[in-house]
């Protein structure tokens, strides 16, 4: 082989190393960006469960609360009718005191 030959091979060699050694460089970054892609989607689904988990349980307070609120509304209801009804027994007994009046 001639000498010109052999420095373009030994180049080609050389270039052909420097190419395998940057792309394994890459490979590695590669890696690694997934690696902390897969970690950042792993806290994201963690918090998007603890989120559901507390979205839950708000919902069941909220449930919860409308409830008593209305279980309120119906005994202020009652109370109302039945100081209505009161109001009305003691406008009538008034009445019948007045009439017996001295």
């Amino acid at each position: 082989m001639s000498r010109s030959l052999k420095a373009i091979l030994m180049l080609a060699m050389l270039l052909a190393v420097i190419l395998a050694g940057i792309l394994f460089s890459d490979l590695l970054r590669d890696r690694q960006a997934l690696h902390d892609l897969e970690a950042q989607l792993a806290d994201s689904r963690a918090s998007w469960e603890s989120i559901a988990e507390k979205k839950e349980a708000l919902q069941d307070e909220l449930k919860v609360a409308e409830e008593a609120l209305k279980e309120a509304r119906l005994t202020l209801q009652e109370s109302v009718e039945r100081a209505d009804s009161l109001r009305s027994d003691i406008e009538a007994l008034a009445s019948e005191i007045a009439a017996f009046g001295p």
